[in-house]
C-alpha cells in the first residue's frame, strides 16, 4: 500500500524506546555489514588503493550536502507543524524535485570533468572512468533519504530502518561480491553503491507513490523551506570541512597509502558514531514533541548528559581495542591505523552532542549561531591540521579534527543555551572528561611503551566504566522517569 500524509501522535516513552531499539538494531547490523567487508577490501586493495576509494567516500558526504541542502531538517519541521495531507504532499515532492535537479546536476558534472577530477584529486588520469561510474550515485543518492525521514517521522521506525539498512546491505554485498569474483578493482565498489542507492530509490518512490509526485511540487514551499535550511548548508559544508575533507589534506600532504590508512581508522571509529544515528532517530521526533513543555529543557539536559556518558565509553572501549581489532585484518600495514582510531573515537563521541541539544535550534527556528559555532570549529580543524600534518602525519590530521570538532561543540552548547536553556550538571560533565583523560593518558604512556598486556587493557576498560557508571547512576534514572511521567501523561 502506497504511504499518504497521516495524522502523528507525538511519540512518548513506550515510542523513543522502542524507536531507539530498532534503529539501534539497524545500526548494529549496518556496522556488521561495513565490518564484515573491511577485511575483504583490506584484502583486495594496498593502502594506496584504499586512499583512491576513501576519496569517493569524501566527495560523497559533500554531495550529500548540497544534494540535500539542508531540507531534511525543514521537512522535518514543516511535517509537525504543517501536519495536513496536502501540505506534507506539497513539502515532500518539492523536496524530491530539489534533489533530483542538484542531483542531476552534480551527476553530469562528475561525468563531463571525470579526467580533471581524476588528475587532482586521485593524482592519476587513468582512473578517470571511477567518476564517470561515480556520476550515477550522485544522482541516486538523495531519494532514499526523502523516504527514510518520512517513514521516521511518521513514527514508523521498522520501515525507515529497513528502508536504511536494506540499502547497506545490497551495497555491501554487490561490492563484496564484484571485488572477489572479478578484477574491476575500486571500480566494483561503486558499482556495489550505485546497485545499493539504486534499489534504495526505487524502494522509496513505490512506498511513498501517494506521497511524492510532480503534481504537488510547489515553489513557494520550496523557496520557504529554503529560506529555513540555507544557513543549515553553511553548517553542514563547514562539519565536513572539520571531518571528512582531512582526508584530503593527508592525500596531499602525506600520501595516498597514508589516506587509505587514515580511511580505515575514520571507518573502526564510525563504527560507534551508528549508536549516536540509533538514539538521534528516536530523539529527534521526542524531543520536537516536547521540547515546549515545562519539563522538555530538564529532559533534553538530562538526554545530553546521558549521551555524553555512553558515548565516552564507547570511545575509551574503542581505543582499548583498536590495535587487537586491526591486527586481525589480513594487510599488517594497517595495523598503523590504530591512533587515528583512537583519536578519531573521541570525535565521533564529541561530534555526536550537537545531534542532541541542537534540537533547541530547531524549536526556535534559529539555526544562525550553530553556522557560527561550526564556523569556528573549521577554523579551529584548518589551523591546527595545518600546524600538526607535517610533524605528526595521520595523527596530526586527527588531532586537528578533534580540536575543531571539539570548539565547534563547545561554542554550539552555549549558543544554544542562550537561545532555549536546558538543565545540564556541567560537574558531572566534566568528570567525565576528568577520567576520560586520566584513563586515556594512562593508556597512551603504557601502549607507547609496550607495556599494555591484555589484563592492563582490560583493568583500565573495566575501571572506566565503573567510575562512569557510578557518576551517573542518578542522572540516568532521572532521565527515564520524567520521559514515563510524560507518556503517562
Amino acid at each position: 500500500m502506497a504511504s499518504s500524509p497521516e495524522a502523528t501522535a507525538p511519540p512518548g516513552l513506550k515510542s523513543i524506546v522502542s524507536g531507539t531499539i530498532v534503529y539501534a538494531l539497524s545500526a548494529v547490523l549496518s556496522a556488521a555489514v561495513g565490518l564484515l567487508v573491511v577485511p575483504v577490501y583490506t584484502s583486495a586493495f594496498v593502502p594506496s588503493e584504499y586512499g583512491v576509494l576513501s576519496q569517493f567516500s569524501v566527495t560523497t558526504a559533500l554531495a550529500t550536502i548540497l544534494v540535500s541542502f539542508g531540507l531534511d531538517n525543514s521537512a522535518a519541521v514543516w511535517f509537525f507543524q504543517s501536519p495536513s495531507d496536502d501540505e506534507r504532499r506539497k513539502t515532500f515532492s518539492s523536496w524530491l524535485a530539489f534533489t533530483l535537479g542538484i542531483g542531476g546536476a552534480l551527476g553530469l558534472l562528475s561525468l563531463l570533468a571525470s579526467p580533471l577530477l581524476a588528475r587532482f584529486v586521485l593524482h592519476d588520469v587513468e582512473l578517470a572512468h571511477l567518476w564517470r561510474v561515480y556520476a550515477l550515485t550522485l544522482v541516486l543518492a538523495g531519494i532514499p533519504r526523502i523516504g527514510n525521514l518520512w517513514f521516521r517521522n511518521a513514527n514508523r521506525p521498522v520501515v525507515s530502518a529497513l528502508l536504511s539498512l536494506s540499502i547497506t546491505a545490497l551495497t555491501g554485498a554487490c561490492g563484496a561480491l564484484l571485488v572477489t569474483t572479478t578484477s574491476l578493482g575500486v571500480k566494483a565498489v561503486l558499482l556495489g553503491q550505485v546497485a545499493g542507492f539504486a534499489a534504495g530509490a526505487v524502494a522509496t518512490l513505490f512506498m511513498m507513490r501517494g506521497v511524492l509526485g510532480l503534481r504537488w511540487v510547489e515553489r513557494g514551499r520550496l523557496v520557504e523551506m529554503l529560506r529555513f535550511s540555507y544557513p543549515l548548508v553553511g553548517v553542514s559544508v563547514l562539519t565536513w570541512l572539520m571531518s571528512s575533507a582531512v582526508l584530503y589534506w593527508v592525500n596531499q600532504f602525506c600520501s595516498q597509502a597514508d589516506a587509505g590508512l587514515y580511511s580505515v581508522g575514520a571507518s573502526l571509529a564510525g563504527v560507534i558514531s551508528l549508536a549516536t544515528f540509533a538514539f538521534a532517530q528516536a530523539w529527534s521526533p521526542f524531543a520536537l514533541s516536547i521540547g515546549s513543555t515545562p519539563q522538555g529543557p530538564r529532559i533534553i539536559g538530562l538526554a545530553t548528559e546521558t549521551y555524553f556518558a555512553a558515548m565516552a565509553v564507547a570511545a575509551f572501549l574503542l581505543a582499548g581495542l583498536a590495535l587487537p581489532l586491526l591486527e586481525l585484518l589480513p594487510r599488517e600495514a594497517y595495523a598503523q591505523s590504530h591512533w587515528v582510531t583512537s583519536i578519531l573515537g573521541v570525535n565521533a563521541l564529541v561530534a555526536g552532542l550537537p545531534q542532541i541539544y541542537a534540537v533547541t535550534f530547531s524549536l526556535k527556528k534559529s539555526s544562525m549561531p550553530l553556522a557560527r559555532a561550526t564556523a569556528f570549529g573549521a577554523l579551529t580543524t584548518v589551523v591546527v591540521t595545518a600546524a600538526l600534518i607535517g610533524p605528526f602525519g595521520k595523527e596530526g590530521a586527527a588531532v586537528g579534527v578533534v580540536t575543531g570538532t571539539i570548539t565547534y561543540s563547545v561554542v554550539g552548547f552555549a549558543a544554544s543555551q542562550r537561545l532555549m536553556p536546558i538543565q545540564v550538571n556541567l560537574t558531572r560533565v566534566g568528570l567525565v572528561c576528568l577520567g576520560l583523560l586520566s584513563w586515556g593518558s594512562a593508556f597512551v604512556v603504557l601502549e607507547s611503551r609496550g607495556a599494555l598486556a591484555p589484563v592492563r587493557r582490560g583493568v583500565l576498560l573495566v575501571t572506566f566504566i565503573m567510575a562512569v557508571a557510578l557518576i551517573y547512576r542518578t542522572p540516568v534514572r532521572s532521565l527515564l522517569s520524567a520521559a514515563r511521567k510524560k507518556s503517562i501523561a
